[in-house]
């Protein structure tokens, strides 16, 4: 292995946290390309690795004083939420131009995202200042857990992502998601993350699996820090997925994802490299998900009718000529998540608030689209809200036909059957009580969307 290589490879390994007693092996027992740590980050996202494990309600919990832990609020990015406090809040508000000369005299931390915090934690933080009510008066805290998921949230991502979302991307959208009113991070470099992916992408299916497989044992023991303050939305209405959405809710949730798919549609996202294309992830998701298949068909066999385990199978033996279909068509920006759990509805202005984008993406239409169906609407007919999409499309200038739209759908449903699949590889725990229910609903859904779906005309012929 040449030694520049070595010493490059070590220098990513300590960045990122990995403990210096593994560098000897991979220096001298693995040849492994500098890029792995990077891409590492970013893999799993590509191909809906966290999305699914958000599945429980927020829920009020406990209020705390922000008094809790002195230190140095210049230049420092809390770790743990007992660090925010009300001198930090103060400094970093005052900075990003929320508040004047006031200061923050009082503050108070409500744990609110206790089941919906499997990778961070979310706070609402009341202020008080000196004269009397702050504006804001509350704010939204989102900070890594503090228990060992935060190696994985740090590994694959997600923290940056979003951040990176709010500093960065939010600005250009025009559809309403959380006001921005802080954010701060330990960042990586987004360029070597996708190096690092097209590196992999060549690699040998055998190679790329044994890689993995080590780097998923690396130990990280450098925690990075991010913090981001944001809107609170306490006052709209939150969406319920195992609910579903009414057609009012539906069409509006549609409206909104077009004006998202339309600001960026066929349009190069190269300033932003850390929206990963939904093709760079095709290897890696075929390696974790290796064996997947049979397990979904067994665990889910009761709601499995003859139909739908020849789309799993036809899955099993096609995800290349997918992925390869998917990279032919025009790409757009992605939220990844689009479900009734990640909006909230204003109801008093008739506006969708769309939040959680920490797995955003670039992609076709239909895979959001599909999505988002597939997880909140048990109506069989399809036709009225794919129509309706596609007008909300070409009112901002984006032309599909019907039959196109139909298409970018039924491709959508089965990229997502493919994430469900992908799932049951990770061991994923989805808890019981809504997170079973969640999980059963969805797939009937969708199984029931998918029905008279063939997959092999879909290969053959892209509609105009």
């Amino acid at each position: 292995m040449n030694s520049t290589l070595q010493i490059k490879m070590c220098d990513v390994l300590s960045n990122a946290g990995v403990d210096v007693h593994l560098h000897f092996f991979l220096r001298h027992c693995f040849p492994i390309s500098k890029y792995l740590i990077h891409w590492f980050n970013n893999y799993l996202l590509i191909f809906g690795f966290f999305p699914l494990v958000t599945f429980h309600r927020i829920v009020l919990n406990r209020k705390l004083s922000c008094e809790m832990v002195s230190l140095p609020v210049s230049n420092t990015i809390p770790l743990r939420p007992e660090e925010v406090s009300q001198e930090w809040l103060t400094t970093v508000l005052q900075e990003s131009g929320f508040l004047e000369k006031e200061s923050i005299v009082s503050c108070s931390r409500e744990l609110i995202g206790e089941g919906a915090g499997f990778l961070g934690q979310i706070f609402r933080i009341t202020l008080q200042t000196g004269s009397g009510k702050a504006d804001p008066a509350s704010l939204i805290l989102k900070i890594p857990t503090t228990t060992i998921n935060r190696k994985i949230g740090q590994l694959i991502g997600v923290y940056e992502r979003e951040i990176r979302f709010y500093q960065e991307l939010q600005p250009l959208l025009h559809i309403r998601t959380p006001r921005h009113y802080y954010s701060a991070m330990d960042a990586s470099d987004p360029e070597t993350a996708v190096k690092g992916l097209r590196f992999m992408k060549r690699l040998p299916i055998r190679v790329a699996g044994l890689l993995i497989s080590i780097m998923g044992r690396l130990p990280v023991t450098r925690e990075h820090r991010y913090v981001l303050l944001l809107e609170d939305l306490g006052q709209f209405r939150i969406g319920d997925q195992v609910e579903g959405c009414s057609m009012d809710e539906a069409i509006l949730a549609l409206d909104t994802m077009a004006g998202l798919h339309a600001d960026f549609f066929n349009r190069a996202l190269d300033r932003f490299p850390w929206v990963i294309p939904i093709d760079l992830g095709a290897r890696i998701t075929q390696i974790l998900a290796e064996g997947a298949t049979s397990q979904f068909r067994e665990e889910h066999a009761p709601v499995l009718a003859r139909e739908h385990v020849g789309l799993i199978d036809w899955l099993e033996g096609h995800a290349d000529d997918l992925l390869s279909l998917v990279s032919k068509l025009p790409y757009t920006l992605l939220h990844g998540d689009y479900r009734p759990d990640n909006l909230f509805f204003d109801d008093a202005r008739g506006e969708l608030i769309v939040f959680d984008w920490q797995t955003l993406l670039q992609g076709p239409v239909g895979v959001d689209l599909a999505y988002f169906l597939s997880a909140s609407i048990d109506d069989d007919d399809m036709d009225l809200l794919l129509s309706h999409y596609r007008q909300s499309l070409l009112k901002r200038g984006v032309e599909f036909s019907p039959e196109r739209i139909r298409f970018e759908y039924e491709v959508g449903l089965l990229c997502t059957i493919s994430r469900l699949i992908f799932m049951s590889a990770q061991e994923f725990a989805f808890g019981e009580g809504r997170g079973l229910d969640l999980q059963r609903t969805w797939l009937n859904r969708i199984m029931r969307q998918s029905e008279g779906i063939d997959p092999d005309r879909l290969m053959q012929t892209i509609p105009d």
